[in-house]
């Protein structure tokens, strides 16, 4: 029943047939094997290529660490893990429409609509469904000006709103979304869990970083700043975030923290999310 709706344009890393895997394969294992002494010890080009494939997350937390092992700045250690992961992102691709799936008869979205009511969903189903076609929509290829289906259930507390939202997630694999129930603005900066192509859904939108304005920044507000990571999330399909540090030379640099998406964002609320952030929000009342 996913599947179907699971086939827009879509790279995944994937060899597209089995030749063109194998001079992919034996090109890695040349370049690999350049990388160590023939004479003593192997090259350190074994850390970096066990480093790079840390999530941004996992690696901000040993950086330190492992720049100091190696004996090297911590700016010359990012540069060579940035260096293999652009060099891994070369792999070859195929389209997930490429890739064959079985067939369905009948009405899809009838289906959804009993596979909604089968869960035990006893409400009127009209926004289950319409939150799977948002979820569905994760999956499409993300273009220049264009947004994804985010959505926001509106209604009176304690109505079922995030139970009509639960039911749905059940219907997806349990990788396709991140759920934060409660959070610091900046919590999902700092997630090392996969944004691209899945669902970020916030239990509720008081966790959700919304305020806006300059008053905000002047009060020292955290979520002034981690509102706009967000809303760039939601609208531009990747999340930036930039941060200053403090170098072994004692001079402050700026790194960026950034996040691949497309990104779908859904909540729960009482009250519709005003400002900027509720321009990219589609509202569906419960």
């Amino acid at each position: 029943m996913k599947s179907i709706l699971d086939k827009p344009e879509l790279e995944i890393q994937q060899p597209p047939n089995d030749e063109e895997f194998r001079a992919w394969v034996g090109r890695r294992l040349s370049e690999e094997a350049a990388m160590f002494d023939t004479g003593k010890r192997k090259f350190d080009g074994e850390t970096f290529l066990r480093l790079a494939q840390l999530s941004p997350a996992e690696y901000d937390r040993c950086r330190d660490a492992e720049a100091k092992a190696l004996g090297v700045r911590v700016r010359t250690l990012d540069g060579e893990i940035a260096r293999m992961r652009k060099r891994d992102n070369n792999a070859p691709k195929a389209r997930l429409a490429d890739i064959p799936c079985p067939e369905l008869d009948g009405d899809v979205l009838a289906l959804v609509d009993t596979a909604v009511a089968d869960s035990g969903y006893g409400g009127d189903r009209k926004v289950p469904i319409l939150l799977y076609l948002c979820c569905t929509s994760r999956l499409l290829a993300f273009k220049a000006g264009g947004m994804l289906s985010h959505a926001q259930v509106i209604g009176a507390p304690s109505s079922g709103k995030n139970f009509a939202v639960d039911t749905v997630l059940r219907l997806l694999p349990e990788d396709s979304y991140v759920r934060i129930n409660a959070g610091t603005p900046k919590a999902l900066i700092y997630n090392d869990a996969d944004l691209q192509h899945r669902i970020v859904f916030f239990s509720e939108a008081d966790s959700m970083p919304t305020s806006e304005g300059c008053r905000a920044m002047l009060d020292g507000d955290s979520r002034a700043t981690a509102s706009s990571a967000l809303r760039s999330l939601a609208s531009d399909g990747y999340l930036s975030f930039q941060v200053p540090e403090k170098g072994e030379d004692g001079k402050f640099v700026t790194r960026e923290i950034k996040r691949d998406g497309p990104t779908l964002l859904i909540t729960t609320t009482v009250k519709a999310l005003e400002g900027q952030m509720g321009t990219r929000v589609m509202g569906y009342p419960y």
